[in-house]
């Protein structure tokens, strides 16, 4: 026996149960019919399959979705969409539209939970266009969000650009190192205890070190830049300066202006910033008194500027005399230095 099922001229088509309570369901076959079939039963309440038992696309008893396999092989954990294949599963998500520009949704998966009969975003993973899409020009990034405690939705943590770059966003703290950082080692004693094992911070470049000298009577000018490396808060500096004086100058410091702020909550006890010291190699410049035993540094004396001083005989500090300065443009300061900032 066949059944057919034919629409009416509007295009509308039902199957009618009986009025009598009763089995009402329609069973499809439990072989593969033939070429027309749609699904056959799987031979189990509830399941159904498309094509022959082993491959194709499969609903079964337990809710779950599988895609070229016939049973569960996650072994009970519950997935309920599945996919197999010799090459590899895979899902594929897209976006059929006319114009894709810089930051425009591609597609998304994202995850919920409901406590107390609200169902919230608790975590989600997208990808968007990393720049403006054309013909054979598809960039995209990778975004990372998750939803922080006593939060209710999703902010943006980590992306992954479309130049392979992994990003801090603004909504990421930084990288916690707290689980492999064990503060021993060195056969010491006592466990250290590490104030912070997050790194929020990395950058390198160069600045304009803005040479000025706080003595009257005499100007400075300066070219070449410096280089510096921050990392979280520690600043590194490093470069040689081509420092010319004009005029002659009335005591004083000279000094350059620091990348970053420092830190002056601790240090030498007199509200210098610690870590504050660094070396200063004085190319063609004449020293005062050969026999001195002198030894240049520059040592951070504000929050914002760097000085030039010296040691004699290894005893106390003193201002360099920025008069040492030629007023011809061969006078360079090479030097590095570490500090922290605020």
């Amino acid at each position: 026996m066949t059944l057919r099922l034919n629409g009416d001229s509007s295009g509308f088509t039902e199957i009618k149960a009986a009025d009598a309570a009763g089995d009402n369901s329609i069973t499809l076959p439990t072989s593969n019919g033939g070429a027309n079939q749609l699904l056959q039963n799987g031979g189990t309440a509830g399941a159904l399959q498309y094509t022959s038992a082993g491959a194709g696309l499969h609903y079964d008893s337990s809710g779950r979705l599988l895609v070229g396999t016939s049973s569960d092989f996650t072994n009970g954990t519950g997935t309920k969409l599945q996919s197999v294949d010799a090459a590899g599963g895979q899902i594929a998500l897209g976006r059929d539209i006319d114009t894709l520009n810089t930051g425009n949704l591609v597609g998304r998966l994202r995850w919920y939970g409901n406590v107390g009969g609200t169902q919230q975003e608790t975590a989600r993973i997208a990808v968007e266009a990393g720049a403006n899409h054309a013909l054979n020009d598809k960039p995209g990034r990778i975004v990372l969000s998750t939803t922080g405690v006593g939060d209710s939705s999703v902010t943006h943590r980590v992306q992954i650009g479309s130049d392979g770059a992994l990003r801090l966003l603004a909504g990421c703290p930084g990288i916690d190192f707290s689980a492999i950082s064990t503060g021993t080692g060195n056969g010491q004693s006592a466990t250290a205890t590490p104030d912070n094992n997050m790194l929020d911070d990395y950058e390198e470049g160069v600045f304009d070190a803005e040479v000025a000298s706080t003595a009257a009577g005499a100007t400075f000018t300066h070219s070449n830049q410096l280089f510096y490396e921050k990392v979280g808060k520690v600043v590194n500096l490093h470069g040689r300066l081509l420092i010319t004086r004009s005029g002659t100058a009335s005591g004083g410091v000279l000094q350059f202006r620091l990348p970053f702020a420092a830190d002056n909550s601790s240090g030498n006890g007199n509200g210098a910033p610690w870590m504050s010291h660094g070396m200063c190699i004085p190319h063609d410049i004449g020293f005062p008194g050969d026999s001195d035993g002198q030894t240049f540094f520059w040592e951070i004396n504000s929050t914002t500027h760097a000085g030039w001083f010296y040691t004699r005989n290894n005893n106390s500090w003193s201002s360099a005399d920025p008069n040492l300065i030629k007023t011809t443009a061969n006078s360079y300061l090479t030097f590095s230095m570490t500090y922290r900032a605020a």
